[in-house]
């Protein structure tokens, strides 16, 4: 990548990949994510973290689905945001990440 010239990643992250219930974040992919921004350290490379989105139909947790209609926007809203917060925690000791969700 830097080899043309790239000095960015962009990283889609996607929310079923990061929320295990509407309570609780994935720690393997939070773990992973921790990986991915100290690989990028040694390399001059800075992540762009954006999404937290579900991009495809079949990638949208089944529990999301199953709210009550009435109950729907505020549980995904607060399930979004613990994934929000569980991202940007995860990133705030990493140097080279400059964006989050």
């Amino acid at each position: 990548m830097q080899a043309l010239g790239a000095n960015v990643v962009r990283v889609h992250l996607q929310f079923d990949r990061f929320m295990g219930t509407p309570e609780s974040p994935d720690s393997a992919a939070l773990r992973r994510l921790a990986i991915l921004i100290e690989l990028t350290e040694g390399t001059g490379l800075r992540l762009d973290l954006t999404g937290l989105r579900c991009y495809h139909k079949a990638d949208v947790p089944g529990w999301r689905d199953k709210l009550r209609e009435g109950e729907r926007s505020p549980k995904r809203l607060s399930s979004t945001s613990r994934a929000d917060r569980a991202v940007r925690r995860t990133e705030a000791g990493k140097a080279h990440a400059c964006g989050a969700a």
